[in-house]
């Protein structure tokens, strides 16, 4: 093969601090991870970016992760998270880019500030098949409201007991959508051409700190 261009990028780290919300201890042995966003098309930069985009944060709340390639990130996940902390904002230049995530190019980005507080919550309730009972089995999703669709740490799905109850804990506050399929293909409850065929049988909550909030669901066939 003839006239082949390699270009190199230098490496670009993305920088930031982790604070917990006033009142609140800072978590110890916590590790950031980078969620890149673009769907299938970009399976090989997930690919590099799982191996080498988990960054330990220091004892000052400091996180370097290096390494990163070109395109558009979220925060993806913070390993060592206690169950009762939740992430409230992630702030650069003075904006939340929590929900609609960050760019990354050939030079380092603004610094990321990632705001932890206390006192998730928790949604726990019982799905019911109107022809049989309780539907044991189920697939229960737990969705952000539509504004936060994009931001997948919100998400959460869980499957019903044999007494149809389940239970999602470690809930943000915030107002969420629950549904009960009877089954779906995996993760589509993440798709929101799929979630909108449903939104008529959705069941909406808020989430308050430290709060617990009880559904009763239909299944959806």
């Amino acid at each position: 093969m003839r006239n082949v261009a390699i270009t190199v990028n230098p490496a670009v780290a993305v920088k930031g601090i982790v604070q917990a919300a006033t009142g609140a201890a800072m978590p110890p042995n916590l590790r950031i991870s980078l969620s890149p966003i673009g769907g299938s098309t970009r399976v090989a930069l997930y690919t590099l970016v799982s191996a080498r985009a988990a960054a330990a944060v220091g004892a000052d709340g400091a996180f370097n992760v290096p390494s990163v390639p070109p395109g558009r990130f979220r925060i993806g996940s913070i390993s060592g998270l206690p169950q009762d902390y939740y992430i409230v904002d992630v702030r650069q230049n003075g904006g939340s880019v929590f929900d609609s995530g960050f760019d990354v190019d050939n030079r380092s980005p603004q610094p990321l500030e990632v705001v932890l507080n206390r006192g998730t919550g928790v949604v726990d309730g019982v799905v019911m098949d109107g022809q049989s009972g309780v539907a044991a089995g189920a697939i229960v999703a737990l969705v952000p409201e539509a504004k936060r669709f994009e931001n997948r740490v919100l998400f959460a799905s869980a499957t019903s007991d044999s007494s149809g109850r389940f239970v999602f804990r470690g809930v943000a506050p915030g107002d969420y959508r629950l549904f009960a399929w009877a089954s779906t293909p995996p993760n589509a409850y993440q798709n929101a051409g799929f979630v909108g065929k449903f939104e008529a049988r959705a069941h909406a909550v808020h989430v308050v700190q430290s709060g617990t909030v009880n559904a009763t669901l239909t299944l959806i066939k």
